[in-house]
């Protein structure tokens, strides 16, 4: 029998009992600063992810124009980061 991490076990906990989504939602903002980096974070406001759809206010439109052509990458990015396949489309408000 191959031995398990704590964090294996929980994750597949949560998988079974439906409950990974909501957990991995409510660690999307941090982890969209944590891409991103300190100036996009800062220009970031309400960064929300609700099925699947990760939506972020920015406050600069040339930035927003800039993240828009980089929306599939930044997607890629942060699925990567979460483990899974969670983020399904990103949107700039």
């Amino acid at each position: 029998m191959k031995e398990k991490l704590i964090g294996e076990i929980i994750q597949e906990f949560l998988f079974e009992n439906k409950k990974m989504p909501p957990f991995l939602e409510s660690k999307v903002p941090e982890i969209w600063n944590n891409i991103v980096g300190d100036y996009i974070g800062k220009q970031s406001e309400q960064v929300k992810c609700t099925n699947g759809i990760l939506t972020v206010k920015i406050k600069n439109a040339a930035l927003k124009f800039e993240l828009l052509n980089s929306r599939s990458r930044l997607i890629d990015k942060i699925n990567e980061q979460l483990g899974c396949e969670m983020i399904k489309d990103l949107i700039f408000k």
